[in-house]
């Protein structure tokens, strides 16, 4: 669809037609619309109620979350290095994320995904000497401790932003897991992107309803001037400066124009997504969430995590609860099908 719009647009810029018109119907209005047709007009009038199970995943065999083997091959350094930050962005964030939810499946995964990530980091800043946990983990953990401090609805309004986009992020790798194997190929980012999938309609209900108009445009404004300034810049300087050889040979420059390509595609569809259910309060349909569910967990969740035996799967802690209170409850009277009140 996108080329096909450049394609359109430098048409009209060959002919002398091309205005600021024609550019923002061609790079917004059209792309936008689409995007809204899909994703946000139900295609079956009753609609598909999100049936997903509630589980956390923990490590295989007992293990601890710091002894899983977080190794990465630096095969691709863009991409590699794209997926280290990701996990230095978002690490602060959870766990903010985690004081803020209400929701027990929401606080369980967010916790294991900060430590998970930040054990990534640290393993590949142990191998390769790429500060990707203490300078720029701790960096970002520093902003974000800054502004729980002074300003918290900033933290509030970058988290909103965040979840609000994932789903789309995930509907990217999973239209195309044969890309996903060529520049991402780990474990850690295919986890994670599973259970954003899982809980991102609980988180999206629960967080974008705090924020007015004003507050919701300018503050995805600035979500997405800290996504485009560590994708395009911190990526970057970090690959040239950490793995140069690598970088700056010809099977690198050629890599670096496929991240950019890929990237650019990735965070546009993120950002006319984010924009429409974050700004503009759409609701997605709950088919296209079930679609985009099954078919990541298909083609990029269960090669990597599940029939690779890294990762089991187990009934989250709030619900055992749960099922402990239920057990404790008094016992139902046969004859009049009511529990007995303590008053009584």
């Amino acid at each position: 669809m996108l080329p096909f719009l450049l394609f359109i647009f430098c048409t009209q810029l060959y002919a002398g037609a091309a205005t600021v018109g024609t550019l923002f119907l061609v790079l917004f209005v059209l792309p936008t619309s689409l995007l809204y047709w899909v994703w946000f007009v139900p295609k079956n009038p009753k609609g598909k109620q999100i049936v997903i199970p509630e589980i956390i995943r923990v490590p295989a065999r007992e293990k601890k979350i710091e002894d899983m083997d977080y190794h990465m091959e630096v095969d691709h350094v863009w991409w590699n290095l794209f997926n280290c930050n990701v996990n230095s962005f978002l690490s602060p964030y959870e766990t903010v994320l985690v004081q803020l939810s209400t929701q027990g499946l929401v606080k369980e995964q967010e916790l294991a995904h900060a430590k998970i990530g930040t054990c990534c980091n640290r393993q590949f800043e142990k191998e390769y000497g790429c500060p990707s946990y203490s300078k720029t983990q701790i960096g970002w953990k520093r902003f974000v401790n800054f502004c729980r401090q002074y300003c918290p609805r900033v933290n509030y309004v970058v988290l909103a932003s965040l979840e609000s986009v994932f789903i789309f992020f995930v509907d990217f790798w999973a239209h195309s897991p044969w890309m996903f194997k060529r520049y991402i190929n780990h474990w850690v980012l295919a986890y994670h992107l599973m259970e954003e999938c899982e809980h991102g309609h609980l988180t999206i209900t629960e967080l974008n309803n705090t924020f007015n108009f004003f507050e919701a445009f300018f503050g995805y404004l600035f979500t997405l001037v800290l996504v485009l300034f560590w994708a395009f810049v911190l990526t970057p300087m970090q690959a040239i400066c950490y793995f140069p050889k690598k970088a700056l040979s010809l099977t690198g420059l050629f890599q670096f124009v496929e991240y950019l390509v890929t990237v650019t595609f990735a965070l546009l569809y993120m950002t006319y997504g984010g924009l429409i259910v974050f700004v503009c309060r759409g609701e997605i349909c709950e088919a296209e969430i079930m679609k985009v569910y099954r078919s990541y967990e298909h083609g990029i969740y269960n090669p990597y995590c599940r029939k690779t035996g890294l990762i089991k799967h187990k009934v989250p802690k709030y619900k055992m609860k749960e099922f402990e209170e239920r057990a404790e409850l008094p016992p139902i009277n046969p004859k009049l099908g009511v529990s007995f009140s303590a008053r009584f």
